[in-house]
């Protein structure tokens, strides 16, 4: 068997040539293991079958664009797996034979093989990932080849390819996606700014409102907004100065109200002062008028003269 003599040659683990299952007609491959006596005499082999069938149905499962296809080879270009769904073992007259990529019924998997050779050259020569793109019916086909090995001597090639026009239907996809993001975040936005213009408007609205209110005489007039930041504070403010403001113009009300009561006591008391003056002082210009006619006979020039201006600064009461 295959596996047998890869871990006999070797005399270490590793991987065996991958070979064909008699009962289950599919491709295999064993990961082995030389067991050897204490003298370092070769016993036997110890290893474990892995049916490839299931990577190729992992390859199935993966989401490669709308219409990529992915499929593992060897070097000698034969087929390992693929995500499609593709027997991997022919028979001939000669008995069977392993599928090579280059002859795959998948158009993808045989024109994407043979533009590797052209392009990358022999499979033998692939040390790293290399990547290219070719047209296939109007349609241009990105192609990535990776290397797959390990150290116990697995060398495959692992090659995907994706059409451009799944890259391109992603991207719009993307795009539009993008553009209906952008046009909500922009409704959203707007939304916002007009809440927060309607929220930091209304306040300053209502305060002036309330100004205007206090300056045509309406001093009982508040703001009333129950908000702890800048327009609730200048609110309050506003406020406090509607108080000292109506605290004022009463205050000055009671004042006015006063010095009208004194206005009035002023008039009053000069109605009863000039009352009390105006008979003694009528009587006595009386007298002296009465002097000036000779009553008490005839005065010299100086006397008369005094008494003359007397009589003629007669005091008018009202």
């Amino acid at each position: 068997r295959p596996w047998y003599e890869a871990a006999k040659q070797q005399g270490k683990a590793t991987w065996s040539p991958i070979y064909t299952s008699a009962q289950l007609g599919v491709l295999q491959i064993a990961a082995v293991m030389p067991i050897n006596q204490p003298d370092d005499r070769f016993w036997g082999v110890l290893g474990i079958n892995l049916t490839l069938s299931q990577l190729s149905q992992f390859l199935g499962e993966l989401e490669i664009g709308s219409t990529g296809e992915a499929f593992i080879l060897e070097r000698s270009g034969d087929l390992v797996a693929s995500s499609t769904s593709e027997t991997y073992i022919l028979k001939t007259q000669k008995g069977e034979k392993r599928l090579q990529a280059i002859d795959s019924k998948n158009s993808i998997i045989s024109t994407t093989t043979q533009k590797a050779i052209a392009k990358l050259g022999s499979l033998q020569t692939i040390q790293s990932t290399q990547k290219f793109a070719y047209s296939r019916n109007g349609d241009r086909q990105i192609v990535q080849v990776t290397p797959l090995r390990d150290n116990r001597g697995l060398d495959w090639l692992i090659v995907v390819v994706i059409p451009e026009s799944d890259f391109m239907a992603q991207i719009k996809a993307n795009t539009r996606s993008t553009i209906l993001l952008c046009f909500v975040a922009l409704c959203a936005a707007i939304g916002v700014g007009i809440l927060t213009a309607r929220w930091l408007v209304q306040p300053i609205e209502r305060l002036n409102e309330a100004a205007k209110a206090i300056a045509g005489g309406d001093l009982q007039r508040y703001v009333h907004l129950d908000r702890m930041d800048e327009v609730g504070e200048l609110a309050r403010s506003f406020n406090s100065m509607a108080v000292q403001l109506e605290l004022s113009f009463a205050s000055l009300a009671a004042k006015n109200e006063e010095l009208q009561r004194l206005d009035l006591l002023k008039d009053e008391f000069l109605a009863n002062t000039s009352h009390e003056l105006r008979t003694p002082l009528n009587a006595t210009i009386g007298i002296v008028e009465s002097m000036l006619d000779g009553a008490t006979g005839s005065l010299s020039p100086i006397p008369r003269k005094n008494l003359a201006m007397a009589a003629q600064r007669r005091p008018r009461f009202s």
